[in-house]
């Protein structure tokens, strides 16, 4: 039987993750979903940022970088949750091929349109860059040492 590594009540005490719901997920898809959720405002304040600096081009730019970065997001934690439940090593290995189809991705789009004049390569990295360290700095202060360690904490019986 394999086991599968989820976030849920487990005994008696319940994750950030769980939000009290009863329909248990993956610790990567709930993180994903949370991330995907966090990013999205940030997404559209950073588009609304763009266009006032760079008018159409700033706007095209920055909603394809933002678009880019808030699938990245989704999809990648979808598939590093499906992978590690076969085992760590099979999850580690998605998340180093989903980070190299990333960078592939990015270098063929930037390579194809480093030249287009509805493009601006600086508002495009500005945003990118901005957007992946906003959401991911705003969700590890969410996610505490208390989710990364719950082993290391005692529960309440065994504190009584």
């Amino acid at each position: 039987m394999k086991r599968v590594r989820t976030c849920g009540v487990e005994d008696g005490r319940e994750n950030m993750l769980t939000d009290g719901r009863d329909d248990v997920q993956t610790v990567e898809a709930r993180m994903s979903r949370y991330m995907v959720r966090l990013g999205t405002p940030v997404a559209i304040a950073v588009v609304i940022f763009s266009t006032i600096v760079g008018s159409k081009v700033g706007f095209i730019s920055s909603t394809i970088a933002v678009s880019i970065v808030l699938v990245n997001l989704g999809t990648v934690g979808l598939v590093i949750g499906k992978a590690t439940n076969s085992s760590p090593a099979v999850g580690m290995a998605a998340a180093m091929g989903s980070f190299f189809v990333i960078l592939i991705a990015l270098t063929v789009f930037v390579v194809l349109a480093h030249n287009a004049s509805w493009l601006n390569l600086r508002i495009f990295g500005i945003s990118m860059i901005s957007l992946h360290l906003i959401v991911t700095g705003l969700a590890a202060r969410k996610v505490s040492a208390k989710l990364a360690f719950s082993g290391l904490f005692p529960s309440k019986k065994e504190t009584k």
